[in-house]
């Protein structure tokens, strides 16, 4: 990061998304290590049988929990986006896909949020007191003005 990179704060998750991506990998770690070390019991015995219950049940157990463990967080919001404004364009870091820089003539659209501290709360959520304000090429169902709605 260069002296000329600025972050862009990001709002705070939901304690909830919060708590989903912390017990996610906690719960699933620990039993797909011990199923695999069931698995690889079964599998060391002298005759191991391949089509014996606790095999089979084991083999399902160790799919969901990878399932669990890769599919979840990579679907779905649980840990925190950061951005950041370069010279070369928009840079965003996100905790399992990696970092992906976006040069600011490939974006179409922006939607920007201004806080407003004194608006009164509307409903209890992560965004309250913000604005929203979206610029972007004019299409046949927008104007060429920027429209602003409260969140």
């Amino acid at each position: 990061m260069t002296a000329r990179d600025e972050e862009i704060p990001s709002l705070p998750l939901h304690t909830q998304r919060r708590l989903l991506g912390y017990l996610v990998p906690l719960v699933s770690i620990p039993i797909l290590i011990w199923k695999a070390y069931s698995i690889s019991l079964i599998l060391s015995q002298p005759s191991p049988q391949l089509n014996s219950p606790e095999l089979l049940n084991d083999l399902v157990t160790v799919s969901f929990s990878l399932m669990l463990l890769l599919l979840i967080p990579n679907h779905s919001p649980l840990y925190t986006n950061h951005y950041w404004l370069t010279p070369q364009g928009l840079k965003i870091t996100r905790t399992l896909k990696g970092t992906k820089t976006l040069p600011y003539d490939t974006i179409d659209r922006l939607e920007l949020y201004i806080r407003d501290e004194e608006s009164p709360p509307r409903k209890p959520s992560n965004t309250r007191g913000l604005t929203s304000t979206i610029y972007g090429k004019p299409d046949s169902s927008s104007s060429t003005t920027p429209t602003t709605r409260p969140r």
